[in-house]
């Protein structure tokens, strides 16, 4: 995901849409870590209200099958080894850890109930997603592989 290439894709107006633009900025260049690196997508559910959120999750993601586990977590809990420092990481280590941080500090400080969905068993649909001050639900969205 590139700056450009999100930013012809953001919607909404204000500030839902500098949010948005931040956390585009915020997570370019960024991948979660798993048996396959995926990127990070802005999502904008602004006609999706909290409670519907799973089930709109279920159908996007193709998972309609209820038998499908939806797991939530805490940001923090998500991000707990990309955001930690270790002693053997290179500057270039560091450098990400730094960036992670960053976005999870972007996260949590700008959006309300904020959780992360991890929808699937093996190929993971990850939706990190809070509420904005206008009540809509923002975000970003990555997948992990965990076999």
């Amino acid at each position: 995901m590139t700056t450009n290439e999100t930013s012809q894709t953001i919607g909404g107006t204000g500030e839902d849409a500098e949010l948005l633009h931040a956390l585009a900025r915020a997570a370019d260049g960024l991948t979660m870590r798993s048996e396959s690196d995926y990127p990070f997508t802005i999502v904008n559910f602004n006609d999706i209200n909290e409670n519907a959120l799973p089930a709109h999750l279920r159908v996007l993601t193709s998972h309609t099958d209820t038998t499908t586990p939806i797991e939530t977590t805490t940001v923090e809990h998500f991000f707990r080894v990309a955001a930690k420092h270790a002693d053997w990481h290179d500057a270039t280590e560091h450098a990400r850890t730094l960036r992670f941080q960053a976005l999870v500090e972007l996260l949590t400080r700008s959006l309300r109930h904020t959780r992360v969905y991890r929808i699937g068993e093996r190929d993971i649909a990850v939706f990190i997603i809070g509420q904005s001050a206008s009540g809509a639900q923002l975000g970003l969205h990555t997948r992990v592989i965990e076999t």
